[in-house]
């Protein structure tokens, strides 16, 4: 990498120079900076980053926080109480006093997941639940998981299982104490 070219008055913007570097301007938050300023040339790589897309370089990991305890058992909360239904983000976000893009990055911090992901989780395990411990048909099920109809049950669960609802179930039925394909008892619930 080329050395970086500083401008020689800070207030120019040289922009016609294919290699200047646009000097920092006041209200730049801490984990954005132009290069002149906040990325020295260290042998061609540039301190502990990656390279800059347009001159600019943002700092990850800075700013980052999880949900608290109380706001993800608020959100799992929320979650099982509307598993029926429809779940959005903004509702979540709503329900522990977020914006939408916030919750959703302090809950993958939480979790190491999206809402969506860890969503569709509570929804396959409470459709084992179902399959196993009633005689509701699969219609029934996907409806009480909040899921458009058998159809997206059955992609979603063989997603999840690697097979579909029905054979699943005639599986489990036949040999309860079976263990289910992620190795744990259909019994148990999911660890939160």
């Amino acid at each position: 990498m080329d050395r970086l070219i500083q401008p020689k008055n800070m207030n120019e913007t040289s922009t016609d120079r294919p290699n200047a570097i646009v000097p920092r301007r006041a209200g730049v938050s801490s984990s954005i900076g132009f290069e002149s300023e906040t990325l020295r040339d260290s042998g061609g790589v540039l301190a502990g980053t990656s390279h800059p897309i347009a001159g600019i370089r943002i700092y990850p990991g800075q700013g980052d926080t999880a949900l608290s305890d109380r706001q993800f058992e608020r959100v799992v909360a929320y979650v099982l109480r509307n598993m029926d239904g429809p779940l959005r983000v903004r509702e979540l976000a709503a329900e522990v006093g977020l914006s939408p893009s916030h919750f959703t990055r302090a809950f993958s911090v939480r979790l190491g997941k999206s809402p969506y992901a860890f969503i569709m989780e509570q929804r396959m395990h409470h459709a084992r639940n179902l399959m196993l411990n009633t005689g509701q048909k699969l219609t029934e099920i996907a409806g009480n998981c909040g899921l458009a109809d058998q159809a997206h049950l059955t992609r979603m669960f063989r997603k999840f299982e690697g097979t579909t609802p029905a054979r699943w179930r005639r599986l489990r039925r036949s040999n309860p104490k079976r263990e289910l394909s992620d190795g744990t008892d259909p019994e148990l619930t999911v660890s939160l």
